[in-house]
C-alpha cells in the first residue's frame, strides 16, 4: 500500500481476479525498511474469487522477523475488516507470518475460503524460523481479533513450528469459530523446533 493504511476506508472487489500465475506482493507491511505500511481499512470481496498468484520472500523485508507473507502482509488495527473473499490455487511462501489470507492480523477475517492452495514457512534466521503459518492466518494477535465462518480445502501447510489448517498461532483472547478445513495437510519441514505442528483447526493456542 506504499504508506497508505486506507484508514476508515472500504475496498470492494466487483469481478472475479485470475493473476495467471503473477507474483503477489502483500499488501500491507512493516518493518524492514523502516517503512510501515499496515492495512488499517476494510477490504469486501463480496463472494468474489481472486486466483492464481505466487508470494515469496521480498529482498527488502523476507530475511527478518518483520516481513508477514499473504495476500494480506500485516492488517493492524482492531477495526480492520477482510471479509467475503475466496482465493483459489495460491502458492505462499515466507519465513514468519505465513498465510494464503493474511500473515499478521489483528482486526477480524469472516467468510473467507482458501481452495487448492499451498502455504510453506521456511527457516531464514532466529528471528523469522519458519514458523506461525496456515491457510487462513499466521498469526492472530490483540483480543480484539476475530476469525470466523472461514474454510479451507484441498491444500498443504508446511512450517517450522507453529503451524494449523486454519491458524498458525493463535493468541490468548482471540476469538476463532465456525471455521473448518477439508483435506489440508499440515506438516513440519526445515530447521526449526517442529512443535506445533498440528493437522487442526489452530496449530498453537497461546
Amino acid at each position: 500500500v506504499d504508506g497508505n493504511g486506507f484508514s476508515g476506508k472500504t475496498i470492494k472487489l466487483i469481478a472475479n481476479i485470475d493473476l495467471e500465475g503473477m507474483t503477489w506482493a502483500p499488501v500491507g507491511q512493516t518493518g524492514g525498511n523502516g517503512a510501515a505500511t499496515h492495512f488499517v481499512g476494510t477490504f469486501d470481496g463480496q463472494g468474489y474469487t481472486i486466483s492464481n498468484f505466487v508470494i515469496t520472500p521480498d529482498a527488502t523485508y523476507g530475511e527478518g522477523a518483520n516481513y508477514a507473507a499473504g495476500l494480506f502482509g500485516f492488517v493492524d488495527a482492531g477495526d480492520a475488516v477482510i471479509k467475503n473473499l475466496k482465493v483459489n490455487s495460491a502458492t505462499v511462501t515466507g519465513h514468519h507470518w505465513t498465510a494464503v489470507i493474511c500473515g499478521y492480523l489483528t482486526g477480524t477475517i469472516q467468510n473467507c475460503h482458501v481452495t487448492n492452495s499451498s502455504v510453506t514457512c521456511t527457516h531464514a534466521n532466529d528471528d523469522a524460523c519458519g514458523d506461525k503459518a496456515g491457510m487462513i492466518v499466521g498469526y492472530t494477535n490483540h483480543s480484539t481479533t476475530t476469525v470466523k465462518d472461514c474454510t479451507a480445502k484441498d491444500g498443504t501447510v508446511k512450517a517450522g513450528r507453529d503451524a494449523g489448517q486454519i491458524v498458525g498461532c493463535n493468541s490468548s483472547g482471540v476469538t476463532v469459530s465456525g471455521c473448518s478445513a477439508e483435506n489440508v495437510n499440515v506438516s513440519a519441514t526445515g530447521d526449526c523446533t517442529g512443535a506445533n505442528i498440528k493437522n487442526d483447526i489452530i496449530g498453537r493456542q497461546n
